[in-house]
């Protein structure tokens, strides 16, 4: 399943021609193209990088519930809270709420809380 990101980009030409495209929200968001289209593409691939190499390490707590299946929580993220009906189910679920909730905190420009 793919994700959609809105995210601000500041697109400035340069004095020597071209364009660079940074974004306030990701500072590691840096490129550049010989016009404002290849710009906007690198962008995209730079994004796409970046998601891509995005590792969270959080610590999650699997509880196994009398009715069958297992609830997720993770005591960093009080908001990450899910189940599911054997323990795969249950991290890909969680692994698909922290996604929701990373895209949730960038919307309102803000990052997970620090570990």
């Amino acid at each position: 399943m793919s994700q959609i990101y809105k995210l601000p980009l500041v697109l400035e030409p340069q004095p020597e021609g071209g364009y660079t495209v940074t974004c306030p929200l990701l500072p590691e968001l840096i490129t550049e193209g010989d016009n404002a289209q290849d710009a906007l593409q690198n962008a995209n691939d730079a994004l796409a990088a970046i998601v891509e190499g995005q590792i969270y390490k959080l610590p999650l707590v699997l509880e196994p519930q009398p009715e069958g299946g297992y609830t997720v929580t993770c005591p960093l993220l009080p908001e990450l809270i899910t189940e599911g009906d054997n323990v795969q189910d249950a991290l890909q679920n969680a692994n698909d709420a922290l996604a929701a909730i990373v895209e949730g905190l960038a919307t309102l420009g803000k990052s997970l809380p620090p570990a």
